[in-house]
Parts: structure tokens; C-alpha cells; sequence
């Protein structure tokens, strides 16, 4: 049997282990042996103290390309949405010279 509750042979549970984490975090850094806490920013004082950096030209002109395709894909796509389906009609002149059509003998009338 193991000296720890919940151990078994692949160690100790994910609530013993949990259990242990909470409890290592509630104490400083310096006794954990990590690192010193570092005090943070508020966000807006973030916001304000740290400067802006522009994308580069190359950036740029690489977005507005990809957006100009995009576009014109857009475009393109409502474009043949709202054409009409052609259907072919049978070419006239492929018949021969004697041909006659015979009368349908079932018209549709409407």
C-alpha cells in the first residue's frame, strides 16, 4: 500500500495533485522557489505606455492584395449567381435538307 491517500501505481490522483497546487500557490514565489512575483499593469495603463508599431509597407500591400482577391471572388460568385441557366437550344441547320417533323400527337395545350 502507498503512504499517500490516492496514490496508486501511476502516483497520486489529479485531486491529491490539485489539492497540492492550490496549496504551493497560496504561498509566495520566493518560498515556492520560482521566481519573485513581478507587480502588473492595469490594462489601460498598459494600453497607454506601450507605443503602437505600424505594419510595414510589405505587410500592407499584402493584406489589400488578399482583400482585392477576396473581393473580386465575392464579386464573381454573386455575379453567376444571378445569371440565368442558358439552356442550349438544338441547332437548326444540323437537320437534313428533306427532314419534316410530324405533328406531336399529344399537344399540351394551355
Amino acid at each position: 500500500m502507498s503512504a499517500t491517500p490516492g496514490a496508486g501505481r501511476r502516483g497520486p490522483t489529479m485531486k491529491v495533485r490539485q489539492s497540492d497546487e492550490l496549496f504551493e500557490r497560496d504561498q509566495p514565489a520566493s518560498q515556492r522557489g520560482g521566481m519573485p512575483a513581478t507587480p502588473t499593469l492595469a490594462f489601460d495603463e498598459y494600453l497607454r505606455t506601450t507605443e503602437a508599431a505600424p505594419l510595414s509597407t510589405t505587410i500592407k500591400a499584402l493584406l489589400w492584395s488578399a482583400a482585392v482577391v477576396v473581393a473580386l471572388l465575392f464579386a464573381g460568385a454573386l455575379w453567376k449567381m444571378n445569371q440565368p441557366k442558358r439552356v442550349p437550344k438544338p441547332a437548326e441547320t444540323a437537320k437534313p435538307a428533306g427532314f419534316q417533323q410530324r405533328p406531336d400527337p399529344y399537344p399540351i395545350r394551355v
